[in-house]
C-alpha cells in the first residue's frame, strides 16, 4: 500500500467515502461503453408518428462524468417530420427524485456527443416509411461480442450427416422481430454433379431449403426476398455435409440481439436486349434491358453483375453481383479486375484515359471470381491532367501567324506541343501536331459561340472569344480539324484538362493573343514565332558624340554611308538629326536604303535667309539602312545642298 498521493488521485470509493447514487453512477464513466443493449425498434405508428420498444441501454452525462443504466418496460411514442429524422435518447443528471432520459426527434446538426442514436426515419416523397435506417445507431461492441457469436450460426451435425443445424437467434422481418429458435433442418439431397444451395428462415423461424440447379459448374439460385443465413457448396456425389461446404451470410444486429441477415439477392434476372455469353460483364441500358458493358461506352457501364449463364435477345438471363462465381479462364489469383470491353475482365493498367473504370471482383483462383461491383468512375492516369496543363506552355511553331482586318486568325504550319510527355497517357510518340489552320469545314462552338466555318483566311474570333484545341490523349499526336473548338462566355461551358489555349481576343483592346502569355497581335498584322517585335535603341548622350556623326556634301550622284561598325547587326533602319551650320544655298536632299532603288525621303531646301552664319537648323529623320547602309545625292545640281552633318541618336531593332 502506497502513502503518497502520486497525480492527484480519485478513489471510488475511498476509505470512510459517503455512498451516494451520483458517485455509484460516476463508477463506470468512460469504462463501460455507452449504446443501446436491446430492444428500442422502431415502428410507424401514423403519418407523423413512431413508436420505440422497450429497452435497455447504458447512457452517459458528460457534464457530470455520470454513467448510467436504464431500461423501459414500455414503447415510447414520438411525433416526427422530415426535418427532424433521428430519433434520439438524452440524459442530464440532477440530484433529484424525478431524473428520467429523454426521448425526441432531431436534425442530425443537433444530435450532441454523448445522445444515444436509436435511428432515423425515412420520408420518401414526402410520406413516412415503414421500414428505417439503423445504420447510425449507437450499438455497444462490447455487447455485439459476448452475444452474437453464435447467433443463427449454421454448423454441419456431429458426426456429419446430410442435415446442418442453425443455433437461435433473432431476425428482423417488414412486420417486426422474429424468435428462431435451434433446430435441426430436414435432409438435404445427395449431389450428382455439383450444387449451391441456399439455407433461410421463414417469417415463422423455421428453416428452409433452397436446393440448386445441379451441373458441374454449379449456380447460385436466386436469394429473392429470402432471410439467407448461409450457402452450401458441394461437388460432385456428396452426402453429408461438413464445415469446408458451409459459407455463412449474417451481419450483427444488436438492436435486437441477433442477426440481420442479407436480403439483396446476389442474382437478378432480366430481360436479354442482345444475345450475351456465359460470364460477361453485364450493364442495363435506358429500358432496365440487359446489354453486353462496356469500359469505353457511357451507356453500357451500368454494371449490375456477371452473366451465370448464355442468352439470346428477348430471353431471360440471369446475372450474379455478389460472392464467387467459377467457370472463368486465365483469371490470376489475387488480382482485382475491372470492366473491359464487349464485357471482358481486364486488369486496371488495361483502362486508358476517358474510359470507365468499374471494379468487378477478385480472382480466387485461375476459375473463380469474388464479385463485389462497384460504380463506374471516368478513368485519368495521375499524369494525364499535369501533363496536358504544361503543354499550354510547351507549344510552339506555327511559322507566320496572321490576322487580316476582319479578326480572321491562321498560322502557316503546324503548333507543336513537346517535351511534355510521352506515352499512352498522352502523346505516344511524345508530341502533338496542331494544324497549319484549317481551310474549310465547320468548327464546333461552344459557350453561345455563333456557328461558322474555316476559311482560306482562318478562322473569325469574336470579341472576348478564345480558340482551343482538344489533344486527343492516348494517339499518335496527328493533328484533327476535328478537335478544335471556338469558346465564348454568355452561356455554361466547362472547360476539360485537355483543351489548351491557342488564342484568345481582348475585346477592350481587339487585340487577339496568343496562348498563354503569347505575343498580342493586332489586325492586318503578322506574327512569327521566334523573331522579336521592333523596337527603338536609344543612345546615351555621351554616346553621341562626333564618331557617330557622318558628313554629308551630297552631288548628283548616290553616295553610300555605311554605319555598320557603329550599329548592331540586324538593325532595321536609323534614328538622328540631319543638321548645318553654314548658309550655302539650298536644294533637295535624296535618301534612299542602301540596298533599294527607291527613294525613301526628300527634304525640300532650307531657307538660307532665315539664318544667320553659324546658327544650326536641324529636324530628326527615320532612316531605313538594311545592314545598316542607305544613300544620299542630290536631286539636281541647280538645287545646291548645304553641307550637313547627321548625327545618330539611335537605331530599330
Amino acid at each position: 500500500m502506497g502513502i503518497t498521493d502520486y497525480g492527484s488521485q480519485t478513489l471510488t470509493f475511498d476509505y470512510n467515502a459517503p455512498g451516494r447514487s451520483k458517485d455509484f453512477n460516476k463508477l463506470n464513466y468512460s469504462l463501460t461503453p455507452t449504446g443501446i443493449y436491446s430492444g428500442a425498434i422502431l415502428s410507424k405508428v401514423n403519418s407523423s408518428v413512431i413508436s420505440v420498444s422497450p429497452l435497455i441501454c447504458v447512457i452517459q452525462d458528460d457534464e457530470n462524468d455520470i454513467n448510467i443504466r436504464i431500461s423501459t418496460s414500455e414503447s415510447v411514442n414520438i411525433s416526427v417530420d422530415p426535418s427532424t429524422l433521428y430519433i434520439v435518447l438524452s440524459f442530464s443528471w440532477s440530484n433529484i427524485a424525478n431524473n428520467f432520459m429523454d426521448f425526441s426527434a432531431k436534425a442530425y446538426d443537433n444530435i450532441q456527443d454523448d445522445d444515444l442514436i436509436v435511428g432515423k426515419c425515412i420520408y420518401k416523397s414526402n410520406i413516412l416509411q415503414s421500414s428505417f435506417d439503423y445504420s447510425r445507431s449507437t450499438n455497444p461492441l462490447i455487447q455485439e461480442l459476448k452475444t452474437n457469436n453464435d447467433k443463427l450460426k449454421v454448423l454441419p451435425t456431429e458426426p456429419y450427416s446430410n442435415k446442418i443445424i442453425v443455433l437461435s437467434g433473432k431476425i428482423i422481418f417488414e412486420d417486426g422481430e422474429i424468435v428462431v429458435e435451434e433446430q435441426t433442418s430436414t435432409a438435404i439431397s445427395n449431389t450428382i454433379l455439383g450444387r449451391i444451395d441456399l439455407i433461410y428462415i421463414d417469417s415463422s423461424g423455421d428453416i428452409q431449403i433452397e436446393e440448386g440447379v445441379d451441373t458441374a459448374n454449379p449456380l447460385m439460385p436466386s436469394f429473392g426476398t429470402y432471410k439467407v443465413v448461409a450457402y452450401i457448396t458441394r461437388g460432385a456425389s456428396e452426402s453429408v455435409i461438413t464445415g469446408d461446404d458451409i459459407t455463412l451470410i449474417t451481419g450483427i444486429d444488436a438492436r435486437v440481439e441477433g442477426i440481420s441477415p442479407l436480403s439483396a439477392p446476389p442474382v437478378s434476372v432480366y430481360i436479354c436486349a442482345e444475345n450475351i455469353a456465359t460470364n460477361k460483364v453485364v450493364a442495363l441500358d435506358n429500358t432496365g434491358k440487359a446489354i453486353i458493358a462496356s469500359k469505353d461506352d457511357a451507356s453500357k457501364v451500368e454494371v449490375v453483375g456477371i452473366s451465370t449463364e448464355a442468352k439470346n435477345n428477348g430471353e431471360e438471363i440471369t446475372v450474379q453481383k455478389l460472392t464467387t462465381l467459377s467457370g472463368f479462364a486465365g483469371l490470376t489469383a489475387g488480382e482485382a479486375y475491372y470492366l473491359g470491353n464487349n464485357g471482358a475482365l481486364v486488369l486496371e493498367s488495361s483502362i486508358s484515359n476517358d474510359e470507365y473504370r468499374v471494379y468487378i471482383g477478385i480472382a480466387k483462383s485461375a476459375t473463380i471470381l469474388d464479385i463485389s461491383v462497384e460504380e463506374a468512375t471516368l478513368y485519368l492516369h495521375p499524369a494525364t491532367e499535369a501533363e496536358s496543363i504544361k503543354a499550354g506552355f510547351n507549344i510552339t511553331g506555327g511559322g507566320i501567324i496572321t490576322l487580316n482586318g476582319s479578326y480572321y486568325l491562321k498560322w502557316s504550319t503546324r503548333f507543336i506541343v513537346i517535351c511534355a510527355g510521352r506515352g499512352s497517357h498522352f502523346s505516344t510518340i511524345g508530341f502533338f501536331n496542331i494544324g497549319p489552320s484549317p481551310t474549310s469545314g465547320a468548327v464546333t462552338v461552344v459557350g453561345g459561340a455563333a456557328a461558322r466555318n474555316w476559311t482560306a483566311d482562318g478562322v473569325l474570333l469574336d470579341g472576348w472569344e478564345a480558340l482551343y484545341y482538344i489533344l486527343p490523349i492516348g494517339s499518335n499526336g496527328t493533328s484533327l480539324a476535328a478537335n478544335f473548338r471556338i469558346c465564348n462566355y454568355t452561356s455554361d461551358v466547362e472547360i476539360p484538362y485537355n483543351w489548351i489555349l491557342l488564342a484568345i481576343r481582348n475585346h477592350d483592346s481587339d487585340t487577339v493573343q496568343l496562348g498563354v502569355g503569347g505575343e498580342p497581335l493586332h489586325t492586318g498584322q503578322s506574327y512569327t514565332p521566334g523573331t522579336r517585335a521592333t523596337r527603338l535603341v536609344l543612345l546615351d548622350e555621351a554616346d553621341r558624340s562626333a564618331d557617330w556623326d557622318i558628313n554629308v556634301n551630297p552631288t548628283t550622284s548616290w553616295v553610300e554611308h555605311d554605319l555598320s561598325a557603329l550599329v548592331p547587326t540586324g538593325a532595321t533602319a536609323l534614328f538622328g538629326f540631319f543638321y548645318y551650320t553654314n548658309t550655302d544655298g539650298s536644294g533637295i536632299l535624296n535618301i534612299r536604303d542602301g540596298i533599294s532603288s527607291e527613294t525613301d525621303f526628300q527634304k525640300i531646301t532650307f531657307v538660307q535667309n532665315s539664318f544667320g552664319a553659324g546658327q544650326n537648323h536641324a529636324w530628326p529623320t527615320i532612316i531605313k539602312a538594311t545592314n545598316d547602309i542607305f544613300d544620299l545625292k542630290e536631286n539636281a545640281s541647280t538645287t545646291e545642298v548645304a553641307v550637313f552633318l547627321f548625327e545618330l541618336w539611335g537605331y530599330f531593332l
